[in-house]
């Protein structure tokens, strides 16, 4: 029950005293009005610093999780390119090796098989088939040449037996050795050249 003048009358005291306790009573209830007002300002100003909270919070946690999912995605893509790497790394390997086995066959010289796979620019249009040959090898060694052609080289395996026997000029004497010499050389090679007529002595 709220205190008024009123009822204050109704105890018969001094007007003064009615109106000192009635100022003391405001004086209170506005105090308490103030105190009430600044709770519950400070309960909203609460309420709202845990709203921000939650809010913050839940942004933090995503920005992590999101954090972590770019992470893991970076070093996928890195694992995946260092696969492709690896890969295309193993079959460029195969296809130096092959041409490299294909130009040695073909009678090209060392120097020139090193600038070839080096500079000649072969390697990315090869093709190698499952024993690790070059597939088409006769096209690509054809274009190697066109290109090419002086590092390959011609190689004549001379024969141990003179193309022909030495034979003594008619119209000069022979001396004994000579002519046995002669005629012993023709005897080994008589399945070759045939028989040798001997020197006239």
């Amino acid at each position: 029950m709220a205190l008024t003048m009123k009822m204050l009358k109704g105890f018969n005291l001094d007007e003064n005293v009615q109106q000192a306790i009635l100022d003391a009573h405001l004086e209170t209830v506005n105090g308490l009005t103030a105190d009430r007002d600044k709770y519950k300002a400070d309960a909203d100003k609460l309420a709202e610093v845990q709203k921000q909270l939650k809010e913050a919070t839940k942004k933090l946690e995503e920005a992590d999780h999101d954090g972590y999912k770019a992470k893991y995605e970076a070093e996928k893509a890195a694992h995946e390119q260092l696969k492709t790497d690896t890969a295309n790394e193993k079959a460029r390997n195969a296809k130096e090796s092959a041409l490299r086995e294909a130009l040695k066959t073909a009678g090209y010289s060392e120097a020139g098989i090193k600038k070839i796979v080096k500079y000649g620019g072969f390697i990315d249009s090869a093709e190698v088939d499952e024993s690790g040959k070059l597939k088409d090898s006769d096209k690509l060694l054809e274009s190697v040449a066109s290109e090419w052609s002086e590092y390959k080289g011609t190689t004549k395996i001379e024969s141990a037996t003179p193309e022909h026997p030495p034979v003594a000029p008619s119209d000069k004497k022979v001396s004994p050795e000579a002519a046995e010499a002669q005629k012993i050389f023709a005897e080994l090679h008589a399945s070759q050249y045939g028989e040798t007529k001997s020197a006239k002595e």
